[in-house]
């Protein structure tokens, strides 16, 4: 049959006042009016779609940043704003801090090839764990965990779990005094600055008990004295003498009162007197019998094991390794003493020693998860060992990504990367992920290289940012941004597919800018080159303005869904377009019928004006069932365009083909 040709209508028009992100997953056709078909380096107001904000230097440390946390805790005598920036150096393999981050200068830490650095913040000290460089799909350690505290205006970066030491003391038996008589054990723990009281002294070698040989025969009725010569650890802030009772060779007491300060890093001697009976050594002081089975650094300095996360659950401290098996597990301190665990109490695995990537903390749950699977662990107060078994969260859902995992600020949800999308959990995951409707998008990363990816989550802004490797690169490419502010749903949530112009995004975090409070995106580069910021149009309005990236265009396109909808079968003739739209620089345009089988660039671009007053028509002529037409920017740096309302115009041209 031909075409059935109608009379001429009068025109129709349809009219957009809310611009949200590409829902690429469905059909052109099935696109509502308000979502788009592309998104590229956009944000979104109420009512407004508009190029994002650019980044511009923070500052040039001429390095390659692979991670960056900022660690926002009291203030000190370093910092009066308590603002420090961690990152991972990896030009020169070292962990390092800015502690002004307005006059930014790097300090060392410590030395490690690393992948990342992945901190976690206890109060006025800083765990830092390393994820190894060279093993991407099984998380794994790079170095000892750090910790770095603050001790009055002095920074110190300390190995955790301290060793034990083989120096013996020095005992005698003098004077009229109040021992009991019989064979009595006398040692001493060492406390370090970090708070951290570690295992009874001395020992015969590495995992070995206490050396019983450090003991003496009381005749009954005297003292004893006690003399130890060490170098003592940088470390050691003080020693505490420990001694057996005669009825028990194998239950060790603390000494009351016997506590002497020794300078961290030098030789010094401790002479002491013992004068303390049986009686009262087991009826008035501490038991410190457990100290002799903490998992500790060797004799020689290596450390129990290597952490590629650590957690605060609570008053706990959590670590997130290989147990002396090979077998992936987590270390749970005791409450309030972030280094005391032990192997027999302190250790939990996941059912058939499932594999472990990262882990979080929501509400009163930890939760462990794997490549597709997540765990779940309640602290009942009691040792860990008694805790329930893990118990199954979701089988199918996890993340293999160390860095994959991100609490928001309030607390009450997380977000996980997984191979299939971008999750939100609140206890249990959203059936959907946020990425839902841009599968096609999602599915572009390299899941082969899930260590390098990075999250974060600007609360203030309500925008989730996911750095990752598109098309087989094996670094970062883009940034993949979720805009939440209307829902935290797969349906709500407006995404947009970043990239900036020469600059590979490799670190990532939100941190609070130390001029103005704000917090505000911070990425590195892959290589060496500069930190930059996010900007934003309070702050950064003089010059380009906040629109340009390091000084470079950035790329703006966005393209709306076709128009109108509900037509099946229709031939519509599209005239023309009224645009709300302001910015700077110029703005092209290209109209498409369905699957852009025709194409038509508008003949006449739109020279953009900040406040330009009126709406703004362009006239153009596409025969086709539905429109689309992509806005686009960025030609020079400082361009940019805000779009908030259209007006199209077309007639009705046929009733069928």
């Amino acid at each position: 049959m031909g075409t059935a040709i109608i009379p001429v209508q009068p025109y129709q028009e349809t009219q957009l006042e809310d611009f949200r992100g590409p829902w690429s997953r469905l059909e052109a056709t099935d696109v509502p009016p308000t979502q788009a078909l592309t998104s590229l380096n956009a944000e979104y107001n109420p009512g407004q779609e508009a190029t994002r904000n650019g980044f511009a230097a923070l500052w040039n440390p001429a390095k390659a940043i692979t991670s960056l946390f900022n660690w926002v805790k009291a203030s000190d005598g370093v910092s009066l704003a308590g603002n420090y920036l961690i990152l991972n150096n990896a030009t020169d393999g070292k962990v390092q801090w800015v502690t002004n981050v307005v006059a930014p200068a790097l300090i060392d830490l410590f030395t490690v090839s690393a992948e990342a650095v992945d901190p976690a913040s206890s109060g006025n000290q800083l765990f830092l764990p390393t994820l190894n460089a060279t093993n991407q799909f099984t998380p794994v350690g790079a170095a000892q965990c750090r910790i770095v505290g603050i001790y009055v205006a002095a920074t110190q970066v300390d190995k955790a779990f301290l060793g034990p030491s083989t120096v013996k003391p020095v005992l005698a038996n003098a004077n009229v005094g109040s021992i009991t008589a019989g064979s009595h054990f006398v040692g001493y723990v060492i406390t370090t600055r970090n708070g951290y009281t570690g295992k009874i002294n001395p020992v015969l070698s590495d995992g070995a008990t206490p050396d019983q040989s450090s003991s003496i025969i009381a005749p009954g009725g005297k003292q004893i004295t006690v003399s130890i010569t060490e170098t003592w650890p940088a470390e050691a802030t003080s020693v505490t003498l420990i001694m057996t009772a005669t009825t028990n060779p194998f239950q060790f007491f603390q000494i009351p009162g016997a506590v002497y300060g020794v300078p961290g890093g030098s030789p010094f001697t401790i002479n002491a007197i013992i004068d303390i009976s049986d009686a009262q050594l087991i009826n008035n002081t501490n038991d410190l019998t457990n100290n002799q089975f903490f998992l500790t650094q060797t004799i020689a300095g290596a450390g129990p094991f290597s952490p590629w996360k650590v957690a605060i659950y609570g008053g706990r401290t959590v670590y997130m390794t290989y147990d002396g098996n090979g077998t992936a597990a987590i270390y749970i301190s005791e409450i309030d003493n972030p280094q005391q665990l032990t192997e027999q109490f302190h250790k939990k695995r996941l059912p058939g020693f499932l594999k472990m990537a990262s882990m979080f903390v929501l509400g009163r749950s930890l939760y462990v998860l794997g490549t597709n699977w997540t765990y779940s662990f309640q602290d009942n107060r009691g040792l860990p060992s008694t805790w329930s078994p893990a118990a199954l969260t979701d089988g199918a859902i996890g993340t293999p990504s160390s860095m994959g995992v991100t609490v928001t600020a309030s607390g009450d949800w997380s977000a996980v990367v997984h191979i299939s999308g971008l999750y939100i959990f609140r206890g249990r995951y959203d059936d959907k992920p946020l990425s839902y409707y841009v599968d096609d998008q999602w599915r572009r990363i390299n899941f082969a290289v899930p260590q390098v990816i990075r999250i974060a989550d600007n609360h203030d802004k309500k925008q989730l940012l996911v750095a990752v490797p598109l098309d087989g690169a094996t670094t970062p490419t883009h940034l993949m941004m979720f805009d939440y502010s209307d829902g935290l749903d797969y349906q709500a949530v407006k995404f947009s597919l970043w990239n900036l112009f020469g600059f590979n995004p490799r670190a990532l975090c939100v941190f609070m800018n130390g001029s103005t409070g704000r917090q505000e995106f911070l990425i590195g580069k892959a290589t060496a080159g500069k930190v930059l910021r996010q900007m934003n149009t309070t702050d950064d309005m003089s010059g380009l303005g906040p629109w340009t990236d390091d000084g470079a265009a950035i790329n703006h396109l966005y393209e709306i869904g076709p128009q109108p909808t509900g037509a099946v079968g229709m031939l519509f003739q599209f005239v023309g377009m009224f645009l709300r739209v302001k910015g700077r620089g110029v703005m092209t345009a290209i109209s498409y019928s369905l699957d852009h089988a025709k194409s038509v660039p508008w003949t006449k671009p739109i020279t953009l004006l900040a406040n330009p007053g009126v709406e703004i028509w362009r006239q153009f002529k596409l025969n086709a069932e539905r429109c689309s037409t992509s806005f686009s920017t960025g030609a020079q740096a400082g361009d940019y365009m805000i779009l908030s309302g259209i007006r199209q115009k077309f007639y009705q041209w046929a009733q069928r083909r």
